[in-house]
């Protein structure tokens, strides 16, 4: 098979029908896939939608249950049920474009060496807002791959040999809270596989218009990063990432001197929530990771 594509869901059973709709019109030019639902645990009517839909796609999707909570243990779920020789990654709250299975699978046929790939987005605060691209290159620490990148993102199966699975202590539903993804992306980078950034595979993912909801994200997402850094300081003895940890805080307070100057308030309200999230992060990854037995790095 050419390639899995799997979908880590939980309690967006709504949101999920309009993802599984975006790929009813793959695409694919005689490619062979299959679409891969893990259910992590979800307690509303999950099942029943992906049950609903396997007919329509004439087999070509399953679904997974996996009980264990986090993001991070449901991607490893899919990938030990998988079949394809390139495993890609999307969410539930994402609508794929027409040509996203084959621009994947033609970028790893044309290039042997590739190793893995993500892919940029487009945020859209409903079907008929489309803002411009959404990829801030400003705070990556992974040279030019932003960070993340969950939602769009693809490998060949055999990196998951070399390097290992996803790390249970990170993402949405674990101790860590997030960056997942950026952690694996990290991994890879420090292995020398090779990765590439393609912006031209996009998908459209669905923002959170709410103010609140958006903060609270921010300080999420900084304070996973936080925490991820301290992972790979104090265990993987990886002392490059002081310069991403210096970096970042830089950025953020460059952020909020100039929010100050400038009295914008909600660019202010950004930088607070990530510096303190950031700082959550350091302080419970050192409290956490030294007394880990086993840690991938």
């Amino acid at each position: 098979m050419d390639i899995s594509i799997i979908i880590c869901t939980y309690n967006r059973c709504e949101s999920l029908k309009d993802t599984l709709d975006s790929f009813l019109t793959q695409g694919c030019d005689g490619c062979d896939f299959e679409i891969i639902v893990v259910d992590n645990n979800s307690t509303d009517k999950t099942k029943e939608v992906v049950k609903n839909y396997i007919s329509i796609f004439a087999n070509k999707l399953r679904y997974v249950f996996e009980e264990k909570q986090g993001q991070s243990h449901a991607r490893n779920a899919g990938i030990k049920a998988s079949r394809g020789n390139i495993i890609a990654f999307t969410d539930d709250d994402v609508i794929v474009p027409q040509n996203w299975i084959i621009n994947i699978t033609q970028k790893f046929k044309h290039d042997r060496a590739l190793m893995a790939l993500v892919g940029g987005y487009i945020s859209i605060a409903d079907k008929d807002v489309i803002p411009k691209m959404n990829r801030d290159l400003s705070e990556c620490i992974i040279g030019k791959i932003p960070n993340g990148g969950g939602f769009n993102m693809a490998f060949r199966k055999e990196l998951f040999a070399a390097i290992g699975f996803f790390d249970g202590y990170l993402g949405p539903g674990s101790r860590g809270y997030c960056a997942d993804d950026t952690d694996f992306i990290y991994r890879i980078k420090k292995y020398n596989k090779k990765l590439v950034y393609a912006p031209e595979i996009i998908i459209f993912h669905k923002i959170r218009s709410n103010q609140d909801v958006e903060l609270k994200l921010l300080h999420r997402d900084a304070r996973g990063l936080g925490f991820f850094m301290i992972k790979h300081l104090m265990r993987g003895k990886d002392f490059k990432v002081c310069m991403g940890i210096v970096g970042y805080l830089y950025y953020q307070l460059k952020m909020l001197f100039l929010s100050l100057r400038d009295k914008k308030i909600l660019e202010r309200k950004h930088a607070i929530w990530k510096l303190y999230g950031f700082a959550w992060g350091i302080v419970s990854g050192m409290l956490f990771w030294p007394f880990q037995k086993r840690v991938l790095v």
